[in-house]
């Protein structure tokens, strides 16, 4: 894992353990589009940070790996799983 892959896993880490706003974080994900919260924003500008990060030479398709990524976080909290180090597992895991 890139060290700036690495970096923005740790801050999707941290922008989810922010007391109240993983819940509506988390609706906005399960929905889908702009619910007009303010987590949409912060979640356009990760995600666009996530996809600029993955190195396109050794991932074929950025934008789909960015979905895989913070799709572990929704499934982890819709099945009420543990967070705690999700974003580092879901790196570790998808890009092995």
């Amino acid at each position: 894992m890139n060290e700036r892959v690495r970096w923005l896993a740790d801050e999707f880490q941290a922008l989810w353990e922010v007391a109240g706003f993983a819940e509506p974080f988390a609706v906005r994900m399960a929905r889908g589009g702009d619910t007009g919260d303010p987590a949409a924003v912060v979640l356009a500008v990760h995600r666009s940070m996530l996809v600029d990060a993955l190195d396109p030479e050794h991932v074929a398709d950025p934008e789909q790996l960015a979905d895989a990524l913070l799709g572990v976080y929704l499934s982890r909290r819709l099945a009420g799983r543990r967070l705690d180090g999700w974003a580092h597992a879901a790196v570790s895991t998808v890009l092995g």
